[in-house]
C-alpha cells in the first residue's frame, strides 16, 4: 500500500497549492484530516470512535467543509463511501457543493 500513501501525500500537496489559489479561509487545513485517511481508504476498518483524533479534527474543520466540497480537486473525493462512513461516525454532514454559499 505504499502507493496509496504516495498518492495521498501528492494529493495533500496539490490541495495545499490549490488552497492558495482558490482563496480558502486561512484557518482551513485539510491536512488536519489525515487521521481519517485509514478509515476512508480501508473498508475493513471499523468507523472511528466519536472521540477519536479523526472525529475531533473533522469537527474542528467542519466550518471548512463547503470550501473543501467546492474545491475541484478535493470535492470529487467527498463522494467516497469511506468518507460517508467517517462522517456518520463523527456526526458530521458532508455538504453538497451545490448548496454551499
Amino acid at each position: 500500500m505504499p502507493n496509496l500513501y504516495g498518492v495521498m501525500v501528492l494529493l495533500v500537496v496539490e490541495i495545499l497549492m490549490v488552497k492558495v489559489h482558490v482563496g480558502m479561509a486561512v484557518d482551513c487545513n485539510i491536512v488536519k484530516l489525515l487521521p481519517c485517511y485509514p478509515f476512508i481508504q480501508d473498508p475493513t476498518l471499523p468507523a472511528p470512535s466519536p472521540d477519536s483524533e479523526c472525529c475531533n479534527n473533522l469537527h474542528m474543520e467542519e466550518h471548512c467543509l463547503c470550501d473543501f466540497a467546492k474545491n475541484p480537486i478535493v470535492g470529487p473525493y467527498l463522494d467516497n463511501p469511506g468518507i460517508k462512513k467517517v462522517a456518520n461516525a463523527c456526526s458530521v454532514t458532508i455538504p453538497d457543493p451545490k448548496t454551499c454559499h
